[in-house]
């Protein structure tokens, strides 16, 4: 299942799909240490994403708190992208989404990759006063958006990857699958 799912544009087929999987991915796992742009298992409770009140954030009216899908590298690649993503299909796939709330993805909107990175940096970042310091070289805009912004320690996996290429792409897109296939079992049984 997990090797299958992995190669579909989940995002362009279904984004309710997507939303749930990176949610219960997400639950609490944290950034694999000893491969970048994957996760493991964490602490039980340490990120608790899958819950009504997470699910409801992506209908929220308050563009602060509204969760949306992000592309890492975006729908309509530019010449700042590695080449091997210029593949509609790979870029749906779940290994390449995250989520961001909805008024940071349109403003990283189809930045480079470390633009993006910078941004993720930040929202990862717990202590307020290291947040304002890393998005300190941002327009004031960004800034203000930042350090207004809930933290988003899932993001912490994407920031320790050097390169957004395909291969990274596939392998996130089977890291993510098999944590929601864990999560997804367990009611299973």
């Amino acid at each position: 299942w997990i090797r299958s799912a992995s190669k579909i544009p989940l995002y362009e087929n279904t984004k309710a799909l997507s939303k749930f999987l990176l949610l219960c991915a997400y639950d609490d796992t944290c950034s694999n240490s000893q491969s970048p742009g994957m996760l493991e298992k964490a602490a039980m409770g340490s990120n608790p994403m899958l819950s009504w009140h997470k699910w409801k954030l992506f209908s929220s009216d308050n563009l602060e708190n509204k969760f949306t899908i992000e592309h890492v590298a975006p729908q309509t690649i530019s010449s700042n992208w590695d080449e091997s993503l210029n593949d509609k299909v790979l870029v749906n796939t779940i290994g390449n989404l995250t989520i961001l709330p909805a008024n940071i993805n349109s403003s990283v909107g189809n930045s480079s990759f470390v633009a993006k990175k910078a941004f993720f940096l930040s929202l990862c970042e717990e202590n307020a006063r290291l947040r304002q310091e890393s998005s300190g070289e941002l327009p004031e805009k960004q800034q203000a958006l930042l350090n207004g912004a809930h933290y988003l320690g899932f993001l912490q996996s994407i920031t320790e990857v050097e390169k957004w290429n395909s291969s990274l792409i596939k392998k996130r897109s089977e890291n993510i699958l098999s944590h929601a296939w864990v999560v997804l079992y367990s009611w299973l049984e």
